[in-house]
């Protein structure tokens, strides 16, 4: 790796130092959710009783069933409850008015913990949080919860969420003071408003199989939105989402790009995520794709958010794995990548997803061996999560941009139970660092 570790070693230290006394808002035990991850994290079969029912919750029709759902996965013989729920239970098996009171609270507190994670139902409810990040020296990308459309119908309605959406944000974005850190980078100006799209929700029942037809039939959608976001200097964003969808995500942006309409237009980026095993191979491919271009586009590098999904459908279906089986591959994999964007950083701009203080050091160390300004990049970060790392990075004068999700609680529970997927993983940074306080050791060891 291109990069000095004693660098890597002391960046990291340095940033861990600017968090020190700090915790994250969801590990802060004050609140229902901090007590929540907490006993997840300690207790398997809690953590397991406890998602499925957040993953059924936005289903649950009245309090009677929300209450016959709680005594199923929550009341049953043998399982330890935290003393929030024990407290919220108390009593719910004895009678119904009880059970609908032990519901409503609960249900009270998943959607609080749920808003935790989400700007708001819609671009207008979500314009105070994005003016408050901007105000903390962070810029944004508003993505619309919910992916997979089933219908045309209902890819058409998606669409016209998120013309809607750059049209109210363009609109409030104007009045807005100038920000020169979030507003522009060593090439010029940035787009204020920022967005990210699913490919899924544009076009529905995407097969890899098909992949000309169902690259045409996404683009039919995408290329008038990507218009629209052109003429108001809006940036775009592709979101990768499963492995099946990921060859014909990164095909549907280069056609984007390449597209007449969007001729030279440098306001657009795609993701690679560092847990598939091909993640190098396509990185090369969308940087040699880029030099052709001439125009330089946004890489966004995560560690990617699919990995459950991913490694139990190839074990059902006898498929080798598209990802990597320990997390210390795929931190490897990331640290090679952002050493490839840095040094092609003429040709992409690197945007370095992650709330691991190891691996934003080696991003940082690689941007220095290569000479990439400090404006030349770029930390992303979710809304909700990693407050303190967040603060750091804007410390050292990086540019932060928050994943900012807007929408409405029912697909907004699947994203929810990701990320507390994440949080709660044995091997997540920052249960290691904020939940557990693992030494500098540990945290900042070489992923092997």
């Amino acid at each position: 790796m291109a990069v000095r570790e004693d660098r890597v070693q002391a960046l990291g230290r340095e940033l861990l130092a600017a968090t020190a006394g700090q915790r994250p808002g969801l590990f802060d035990k004050a609140w229902w959710s901090g007590q929540i991850l907490e006993w997840a994290m300690r207790d398997p079969a809690f953590k397991t009783e406890m998602f499925r029912f957040v993953d059924v919750f936005p289903a649950l029709g009245d309090a009677d069933d929300i209450g016959r759902h709680l005594q199923e996965y929550l009341l049953r013989p043998g399982l330890s409850v935290p003393t929030p729920i024990k407290l919220a239970l108390k009593g719910a098996g004895l009678s119904r008015l009880t059970l609908k009171v032990a519901a409503s609270q609960i249900s009270k507190n998943l959607e609080g913990m749920a808003r935790g994670f989400i700007a708001g139902v819609d671009a207008p409810d979500a314009v105070g949080v994005l003016r408050g990040l901007r105000a903390q020296g962070q810029a944004f990308t508003v993505d619309l919860l919910g992916e997979a459309t089933v219908g045309e119908g209902e890819a058409a309605a998606f669409t016209l969420r998120y013309l809607s959406l750059l049209e109210g944000l363009a609109e409030e974005a104007r009045s807005w003071p100038d920000a020169p850190r979030l507003d522009q980078d060593d090439r010029g100006p940035l787009p204020r408003v920022n967005i990210s799209v699913k490919v899924s929700a544009l076009a529905p029942l995407l097969d890899p199989l098909g992949m000309e037809s169902g690259v045409q039939r996404a683009l039919a959608r995408l290329l008038p939105l990507a218009r629209r976001a052109r003429a108001l200097g809006a940036f775009v964003n592709l979101d990768l989402e499963q492995y099946a969808l990921k060859d014909l995500t990164l095909g549907l942006f280069r056609r984007l790009a390449e597209h007449p309409d969007m001729a030279g237009y440098p306001h657009l980026g795609v993701v690679i995520q560092a847990y598939l095993r091909d993640a190098e191979h396509d990185l090369d491919a969308i940087i040699a794709w880029a030099k052709k271009r001439g125009v330089p586009i946004t890489v966004r590098l995560v560690k990617g958010a699919y990995w459950d999904q991913e490694t139990l459908q190839a074990r059902q279906e006898g498929w080798p794995s598209p990802v990597y089986a320990h997390k210390a591959e795929t931190d490897a994999c990331f640290e090679r990548c952002v050493v490839k964007l840095m040094a092609n950083q003429r040709w992409v701009r690197p945007a370095i997803g992650s709330h691991n203080l190891r691996s934003l050091a080696v991003a940082m160390a690689a941007a220095e061996h290569h000479k990439v300004p400090i404006n030349g990049f770029e930390i992303q970060s979710l809304y909700g999560m990693a407050e303190p790392v967040k603060a750091a990075c804007v410390a050292k004068g990086v540019r932060v941009r928050v994943y900012a999700p807007v929408g409405d609680l029912l697909p907004g529970m699947a994203y929810l139970v990701r990320r507390l997927l994440e949080n709660t993983s044995n091997q997540g940074w920052l249960r290691l660092g904020y939940a557990e306080q693992a030494p500098p050791e540990v945290l900042f060891a070489v992923p092997t």
